[in-house]
């Protein structure tokens, strides 16, 4: 039967790195009246809103056919401005399109935080400053090990036999919901198997409010062992709200880049030591001890699991 309908499947409301792909593509799906999957339909995307001046957004396909369960995908790339990013997703003369995907992009600290504390009050050097701040941000996280700025993730896992389970990724903001938290966290009796709920309903799953590594199940529900990653989640990954030190170091670090370079001053990344006024004193700053003051704060949030 001919196509009838478009809805999201999922996607949507992610947070992301600027400059950098989302963790998760955009999908749609496509059905016929009867509710049936309708495959080999061809699905146009775009990227219909961004932050005025940003560039780089980009989506790795304009137009993608449904396959054989009526899915279409594309992945965005976010643009070099944080703020919000949103792809449509058409079929014309199907019910419910166009679809909207809303997704947001960021940095660990802010562009105005980064200039305040710089004391930089014009526009010159904001699209450099922008790219340290990325630079910055994505360096914590690798030092960390784990995201900063919320995304949605998926940890695939091998189950204990107990209630509890630890991610792999990152500190648990929230179970993502697409429909409902019970379809995000899943088992399956074989590779080979398609995923299943563990558990009937929302209502089974925990978050321990204190212990933010780990999903908990309720009642006489248990994470299943006997194979090799047999259990799936589905969560938003991060920091709920960013710890101030993970933005102080993020903004001294694009400090340094600054002092480094010949917009401050200076002749040539590379060098090793400054010398800075304050106090009536001058003093002498040496960035390879900033990468140890900066270890010292950034060493309380590296992954624990």
């Amino acid at each position: 039967m001919p196509a009838s309908a478009i809805a999201i499947i999922s996607g949507s409301a992610q947070s992301g790195y600027l400059g950098e792909p989302l963790a998760q593509p955009l999908v749609v799906k496509v059905i016929d009246e009867n509710g049936y999957a309708v495959e080999s339909q061809s699905v146009a995307f775009a990227i219909t809103a961004y932050p005025t001046g940003a560039t780089g957004q980009a989506l790795d396909h304009a137009t993608v056919s449904t396959d054989a369960n009526g899915l279409a995908q594309v992945v965005l790339t976010l643009g070099s401005l944080p703020g919000t990013y949103q792809v449509q997703a058409s079929v014309v003369g199907l019910s419910g399109s166009p679809l909207t995907f809303t997704e947001t992009g960021g940095t660990i600290a802010t562009l105005a935080d980064v200039k305040a504390y710089m004391g930089i009050t014009d526009t010159t050097y904001d699209d450099m400053l922008m790219s340290w701040l990325v630079m910055a941000s994505s360096a914590i996280e690798h030092y960390i090990q784990q995201p900063v700025t919320p995304r949605l993730v998926t940890d695939i896992l091998d189950g204990d036999g107990t209630a509890k389970l630890y991610m792999k990724t990152g500190r648990i903001v929230d179970i993502y919901t697409v429909p409902d938290r019970a379809s995000n966290v899943q088992w399956r009796a074989a590779p080979t198997d398609a995923w299943e709920n563990i558990v009937p309903s929302d209502d089974y799953i925990f978050l321990d409010p204190v212990d933010k590594w780990s999903v908990q199940l309720l009642g006489y529900y248990y994470f299943y062992s006997g194979i090799l990653k047999n259990i799936r989640v589905c969560y938003t990954a991060g920091f709920a709200q960013t710890p101030y030190d993970l933005q102080k170091v993020c903004i001294e670090m694009v400090q340094v880049m600054w002092d480094e370079s010949k917009a401050g001053g200076h002749p040539r990344l590379g060098m090793q030591t400054a010398n800075r006024g304050g106090g009536g004193a001058n003093l002498g700053d040496s960035f390879v001890d900033m990468d140890a003051r900066w270890a010292v704060r950034l060493n309380k949030f590296r992954r624990l699991v």
